[in-house]
């Protein structure tokens, strides 16, 4: 079901702005790229994007290597006051926030 609609969005994506398959390929080599260096991925194999554009389709236009599995994706943050961080021995693993801003046009 997933790979349908995002092949669904993808091809959408290139009627309505002339987005190349190429494009696509190229966002799942830098993904791919990323992953190498990432400990806790779950799959760290580099690719070319000639073998991106290559690999079997699952869903026009997606191919196999640009798709991800469906244990991929989850990312979370935690926000909690420096007091927590010191009680509970966390500054190892802490991130600070040193400013924040917030911008719309309108």
């Amino acid at each position: 079901m997933a790979p349908k609609m995002f092949g669904d969005a993808g091809k959408e994506h290139m009627e309505k702005y002339g987005t190349k398959l190429e494009h696509f390929a190229k966002i799942a080599e830098k993904n791919h790229r990323h992953s190498v260096n990432n400990p806790y991925s779950q799959f760290r194999d580099l690719y070319t994007i000639e073998q991106i554009m290559a690999s079997p389709k699952v869903s026009e236009p997606i191919t196999k290597l640009q798709c991800c599995p469906t244990s991929d994706g989850a990312a979370a943050a935690i926000v909690c006051s420096e007091a927590y961080v010191r009680k509970h021995n966390l500054m190892d693993q802490a991130v600070e926030i040193l400013g924040i801003d917030l911008k719309t046009d309108f």
